[in-house]
């Protein structure tokens, strides 16, 4: 995917994957978008303990580890943040008593992290086949101190903003347009602002869905070549 010439037009950065990298997962992927690198597995529907087990739906665990260190507490949140929003397109209702579990791992962070975990989490589900009610496309979209908006920023341009906004959209379009799923905010925005914001996130998300079919159609061409 290369980023949009026009200024009108929210741009991202270039988004490159393959899929299957990780070879003890029922699916996965290496996903880069810009400079930000994440690599995700997905193992189940499997076993699930007993004290997290649920009887009318599966668990969806996810698990978030760095590039160095241990996790910290905003690896937690994070992980919190990209659980509930799986949880909201998984249909965890055919696999009762299970567990459906994501493994993320940050191998370089050049901004939009979050919305790499969550895009990169789409894509290892659709190759692991799990059943899903919708697909997930996750955009950064960052408020400049001047007050202008980028979308998908870099770590560096992030240091020049007076709030971030993470939306994510599902493929349903009701009224021809993206369903929102959910959304985060850090730093403060007022409606006028909100609304735009919200407006260049979904043009941007189009154009990952449209990596998303990329991505597949290409791995199936592979696949009946061989």
């Amino acid at each position: 995917m290369d980023v949009d010439s026009d200024p009108k037009t929210p741009s991202l950065r270039p988004m490159f994957c393959s899929l299957g990298e990780i070879t003890r997962g029922d699916g996965s992927v290496i996903l880069c978008q810009g400079d930000t690198t994440v690599a995700c597995a997905v193992y189940g529907p499997g076993e699930v303990r007993v004290t997290k087990e649920l009887i009318d739906q599966a668990v969806v665990e996810v698990v978030f580890k760095p590039r160095m260190g241990m996790p910290g507490v905003a690896d937690k949140a994070r992980e919190g943040m990209i659980q509930s929003t799986c949880t909201a397109a998984i249909l965890t209702l055919l696999h009762p008593r299970t567990s459906i579990s994501i493994n993320l791992q940050e191998m370089q962070d050049d901004g939009c992290l979050v919305s790499s975990c969550i895009n990169a989490s789409c894509l290892a589900l659709i190759d692991a086949s799990v059943s899903m009610k919708f697909l997930l496309a996750a955009v950064t979209i960052m408020v400049h101190k001047d007050g202008s908006i980028l979308c998908d920023p870099t770590l560096k341009q992030l240091t020049h903003s007076s709030a971030s906004l993470l939306f994510v959209f599902s493929n349903r379009q009701p009224g021809g347009q993206a369903g929102l799923v959910s959304t985060h905010t850090q730093g403060l925005v007022d409606q006028a602002r909100l609304q735009e914001c919200l407006s260049a996130a979904q043009l941007a998300s189009q154009a990952i869905f449209q990596f998303y079919k990329q991505t597949v159609a290409k791995k199936f061409s592979k696949d009946q070549q061989l």
